[in-house]
């Protein structure tokens, strides 16, 4: 009679287990999935979409010394696509910095990333250039 009791009681714990960690895998995000997120349209939409939005801003455009930045910004792609927890992660121009992050915050629904099957949050970096023409 014990034993039968603490057969139930561990396999009581094994689901509990089992549950708890479901969940927490739902609300995980993940660096690499099955399925990467990608943007409508795929890397040329998402050039496209950055280079009809972002608009060099003036006060570095004017600055001589100024030629390049690369900016990374890390964003979230949640389970239903939208772009959430959008931070810069690297740019020293801080008008830039501004611009990449006003561009990425208002980026259209991506395709959400996929782990066995079903749609997960997963973080996602994107580098953004901004090279003044000569």
């Amino acid at each position: 009679m014990a034993l039968r009791a603490l057969s139930f009681l561990f396999v009581l714990i094994l689901l509990s287990q089992v549950s708890f960690s479901q969940k927490n895998t739902n609300t995980k995000v993940f660096e690499f999935v099955e399925v990467m997120p990608e943007f409508d349209g795929g890397e040329s939409a998402l050039n496209s979409y950055l280079r009809q939005h972002l608009k060099f801003p003036l006060s570095v455009m004017k600055d001589s010394s100024f030629s390049e930045e690369v900016v990374y910004i890390d964003f979230i792609v949640d389970r239903q696509g939208a772009v959430t927890k959008a931070k810069i992660t690297k740019g020293d121009c801080i008008p830039c910095v501004y611009e990449a992050l006003r561009v990425v915050s208002a980026m259209p629904k991506w395709k959400a990333g996929t782990l066995n099957g079903a749609a997960v949050e997963v973080q996602y970096t994107l580098p953004i250039r901004f090279r003044k023409k000569e």
